[in-house]
């Protein structure tokens, strides 16, 4: 039998199991395209597994790039949770094949069309399993 390098992983499971998520929102008010909204920040060890966005109708032909930051700023990656259109009121999922962070990062809203203002919402569906090879 072939043993795939995640046979010897240990699994987690505290008295709720290891699969968390977070809401992470703001209030966007006239911003302008490529404002940047800092949502909040992940430790390293953290695995991403999807994303549920809502959104107030922000503006006409407005979205929103959802992406990741290093906390020095050396490393960006937008757009990797998702970029949403919020042009009208809704709410979408974005399922991720496992995104693995090392390094403690920043999630990063980015205005992208057009002048937005409302309301966004983002949940994350994560595991932490800490720093390690994965």
């Amino acid at each position: 039998m072939k043993i795939a390098p995640t046979a010897g992983k240990v699994v987690y499971s505290g008295p709720h199991g290891n699969a968390s998520c977070d809401t992470l929102h703001d209030t966007l008010s006239g911003a302008l395209v490529d404002t940047e909204t800092l949502l909040g920040t992940f430790p390293g060890g953290t695995t991403f597994d999807g994303v549920r966005f809502f959104n107030d109708a922000l503006g006409a032909g407005t979205s929103i790039e959802l992406g990741l930051r290093s906390v020095d700023d050396s490393t960006d990656m937008p757009g990797v949770l998702g970029t949403f259109d919020t042009a009208t009121e809704g709410q979408k999922q974005q399922l991720l094949k496992p995104l693995y962070i090392k390094d403690n990062m920043k999630i990063i809203a980015k205005v992208k069309g057009g002048t937005a203002s409302g309301e966004i919402l983002a949940t994350l569906d994560y595991r932490y399993t800490g720093i390690g090879d994965y």
